[in-house]
């Protein structure tokens, strides 16, 4: 597994063609009509400990490129903040740094012909990831040019420092970050369980939506002021909040 993980971050491996070369050495210690056996199993040590003192510094510098893959709870990574990981901590769930609805609200459901049922009931950890499609395909049927939660999440886009807006124009382009969702209920409650972790530049407050439908008319929502989950019409004007997996 080691090993695998070296020629995945093309660590270069001439410390082990070296200590591949000592150990080829020894046939020819052994050959050399040596003094005496101890003179032998003094040659051998000495082979045998500049063996494994390469191998101690390639497992160092494996080790580094470990420890360099693993994230925390109020990194800035990939224009957000990550506000969960996992136990090998080297995936989560990041969170932009400003509201999608630049400090307004918007409606979970795309306007008059919005109320229905989409089957966005998942929630869960990932699960605002599909619920969005599903929100946005539904919500969309009858109105292209609707502005709800859903939509404005999945459209949204920043620079890597989380604030400017991308810049297409220029060569070569900068980091540009999408693949934003609105998140699950459970996950907008785990921002706010972490909220004290992190730091954004926009303050979370208010009622944010989630992702999770509760039924044809009302869906789920958080207040950030106190951590309140509750059902709200689709109609309600909440804050949105992408969020974003890596």
């Amino acid at each position: 597994m080691r090993v695998q993980v070296m020629s995945k971050l093309g660590i270069n491996k001439r410390n082990y063609q070296i200590a591949l070369a000592l150990l080829m050495s020894l046939p020819h210690i052994l050959n050399a009509s040596p003094a005496s056996k101890e003179y032998v199993d003094k040659q051998i040590k000495e082979v045998l400990d500049k063996v494994q003192g390469q191998l101690n510094q390639q497992r160092k510098i494996v080790d580094a490129q470990f420890t360099g893959l693993k994230h925390h709870i109020g990194e800035f990574y990939q224009g957000g903040v990550v506000f969960w990981v996992d136990e090998s901590e080297q995936h989560g769930l990041i969170v932009a740094k400003m509201d999608a609805t630049d400090g307004q609200g918007a409606p979970w459901s795309n306007g008059d012909s919005g109320d229905k049922t989409t089957n966005a009931r998942n929630n869960g950890l990932f699960a605002g990831y599909t619920n969005t499609p599903v929100i946005i395909s539904e919500e969309t049927i009858d109105d292209q040019e609707g502005r709800f939660a859903a939509v404005l999440a999945s459209s949204y886009l920043v620079s890597a420092d989380g604030i400017s807006q991308c810049d297409t124009t220029r060569t070569p382009h900068p980091p540009c970050y999408g693949d934003w969702y609105l998140p699950s209920l459970y996950e907008l409650s785990l921002l706010h369980q972490n909220l004290t972790l992190i730091h954004v530049n926009q303050t979370l407050s208010g009622l944010y939506w989630s992702s999770t439908e509760s039924d044809t008319t009302q869906a789920w929502l958080v207040n950030f002021n106190n951590g309140e989950q509750r059902i709200s019409d689709k109609s309600t004007q909440a804050h949105v909040r992408a969020i974003r997996n890596f």
